[in-house]
């Protein structure tokens, strides 16, 4: 199997109710970061990543419980993936990404999990077996998270 590289590019940071009004499966939001105060790592702290695939507004609207909680006004960044081929392919302008299907959003999301252990992430943070061969590159508006991941790298392969 050959190595599949893929682009996220993340836009952000919006506060809850900017990102809720975004239009998440039809628009290629995929993936969202959740960022703010945490007691112990401190200020603007990855916190949480999960997936849009039942829509941004209703994904994040699963958070209330918890977010009403935090210390500050939490931050989201939203993510859009694409094939990467190459940095003069790369094609900046076509954002947000179409959706690269459901298969390919949980590998990289459970890769990105693996790699950056948001605080809040319970599932994911040691099981990313499924996204073998896969090199991330993270742009935009990324926030707290690595610019480039590798299953290489944080899977030991």
């Amino acid at each position: 199997m050959a190595e599949q590289t893929w682009v996220i590019h993340w836009e952000g940071p919006l506060t809850l109710g900017e990102a809720r009004k975004k239009k998440g499966r039809n628009t290629g939001y995929v993936l969202y970061q959740l960022s703010g105060q945490h007691h112990l790592y401190g200020a603007n702290v990855l916190l949480y990543i999960g997936q849009t695939s039942k829509g941004i507004k209703t994904r994040l609207g699963q958070h209330d419980e918890w977010v009403a909680d935090e210390y500050d006004e939490m931050k989201v960044r939203l993510g859009s993936i694409a094939k990467f081929g190459s940095w003069n392919s790369f094609d900046k302008s076509k954002k947000p990404f179409p959706s690269p299907g459901l298969t390919i959003i949980k590998k990289i999301e459970g890769l990105l999990i693996h790699a950056c252990q948001p605080a809040y992430n319970v599932a994911n943070k040691n099981d990313a077996r499924g996204a073998v061969e896969i090199r991330i590159f993270n742009t935009g508006r990324s926030g707290p998270i690595f610019p480039e991941i590798s299953s290489w790298y944080f899977l030991d392969q």
